[in-house]
């Protein structure tokens, strides 16, 4: 179960119905992203509070990395629609407030609650993944063998709750298709990128949502091993490979 102590007292983060939070707040922020360039004005109230209360969930959900890199997405968006004038004045210092008062809120979350367990975990998880790598290197150790292999270079005993992938998107790819796999797959991402420029229409929504997706995969693996989140992933690389190049 993921958990938060905050301020000394045990949280049990929001689920919803994915297998972790941080999934959760990572497809939300992503699914923001595709949303908010429509156009918030021109968004119908109900859409409104859907972004509202995906916001909220997403400081709920206690994820830091989609935390920060929202709040950065968040005031690059507000500055440059201050610098175009798409919003005017009134709604600027209104948004931008808000923005104020979520970030204090965040940073003043972020250091009341424990991870350091987390992170020794983290830690260990990619000690153990750059052992395989030495051993695996060129072809790695298959899909979905990272688990399987695991207690062959983490032997902790009296827990089971460690089994699972190393938290870097990049570093679990590696491991498991190895350097040739590796290569293929920045080959495909590159060819991916080259479809989405010269930047119009919606090209630039997908190229700041997928940007967004593999930022957030030098934190975690969701986006590699979830289902809701692969599902997301490939609606997205679908319609970029969909669009006329």
């Amino acid at each position: 179960m993921a958990k938060a102590v905050f301020n000394g007292q045990l949280l049990l983060r929001p689920y919803a119905t994915f297998s972790h939070p941080n999934a959760l707040a990572g497809f939300i922020l992503v699914a923001l992203i595709i949303l908010v360039p429509t156009g918030w004005l021109r968004l119908r109230a109900v859409k409104r509070i859907g972004i509202a209360l995906g916001i909220l969930a997403i400081i709920f959900s206690f994820s830091r990395s989609v935390w920060f890199l929202g709040l950065l997405l968040a005031f690059l968006w507000l500055g440059k629609s201050l610098w175009f004038s798409k919003i005017n004045k009134n709604w600027g210092f209104l948004v931008g407030g808000l923005f104020l008062i979520i970030s204090f809120w965040v940073f003043y979350l972020a250091p009341h609650f424990s991870t350091n367990e987390a992170l020794f975990q983290r830690l260990q998880l990619m000690k153990a993944a750059w052992l395989m790598i030495k051993d695996f290197s060129l072809a790695g150790v298959g899909l979905n063998n990272f688990i399987v292999r695991l207690p062959e270079y983490w032997a902790q005993t009296g827990f089971t709750y460690w089994l699972q992938p190393v938290h870097n998107f990049y570093l679990l790819w590696l491991v498991e298709v190895g350097w040739v796999g590796l290569l293929i797959w920045l080959w495909f991402l590159f060819l991916t990128f080259k479809r989405l420029f010269p930047l119009q229409g919606q090209r630039g929504t997908l190229l700041l949502a997928l940007m967004a997706i593999l930022i957030l995969g030098s934190f975690d693996h969701y986006w590699l091993t979830l289902q809701q989140n692969q599902l997301l992933l490939t609606v997205i690389l679908g319609t970029v490979w969909s669009s006329q190049s």
